[in-house]
């Protein structure tokens, strides 16, 4: 299903070119942009999934290399890969257009997902969706937005645009057409000296 959604945005599209840089990122604190204070906690966490389909990750405007045709979305998808302890929970799809799935996968520390509709939206920055994370007590993991996965060599970060790619399959992929990508932030270590020391000494 996911690549037939491509292959009607590719039927609309005259002409073909590589797009020029978007931006995807990570979100755990709900303040809807990825820095240092997107560190997971222990336990649980929820964290969201933005794509920018027309904004580099400096705020420099992307833009479609045939200099006509605009940075539009009609479907997404997504890989999470972790450097520690994590399980991944309930997703949530927040794009009420893009109702069709293209199906859950997850093993090792990889998840993917995505979904995608008939619906053309505008070029902007979407919440695309959010999920549950289970982080075990201790080990400070991130998780990033990875470009590939050994899940399957199908899946990618990436959206469905009439922005066409060199592939003819109006795909936007991350690692390929675009690199600005930010996960969730390392968490800071307590020292063992200054401050932090003196507050582990009154807790």
């Amino acid at each position: 299903m996911k690549r037939l959604l491509l292959l009607l945005g590719a039927a609309a599209l005259l002409v073909a070119a590589p797009a020029f840089a978007q931006y995807v990122y990570l979100d755990t604190n709900g303040d809807g942009v990825c820095n240092s204070s997107d560190a997971l906690s222990d336990v649980s966490n929820s964290i969201d999934i933005w794509f920018d389909t027309d904004t580099n990750k400096d705020g420099t405007p992307a833009v479609c290399s045939d200099g006509m045709t605009e940075m539009s979305i009609f479907s997404y998808e997504f890989i999470l890969s972790s450097n520690g302890s994590v399980t991944y929970g309930a997703y949530t799809n927040l794009m009420p257009t893009m109702t069709i799935p293209f199906g859950m996968t997850s093993g090792g520390n990889d998840y993917h997902n995505g979904f995608g509709g008939t619906t053309n939206l505008a070029p902007g920055t979407y919440k695309v969706g959010t999920i549950a994370v289970t982080v075990a007590p201790g080990t400070n993991p991130i998780v990033s937005l990875a470009a590939t996965t050994s899940l399957d060599a199908n899946f990618f970060t990436a959206f469905g645009s009439f922005c066409p790619s060199p592939r003819f399959d109006s795909t936007i992929i991350l690692g390929l057409d675009f690199m600005d990508a930010c996960g969730t932030a390392a968490t800071t270590p307590v020292r063992s000296t200054t401050w932090g020391a003196i507050k582990n000494l009154y807790k």
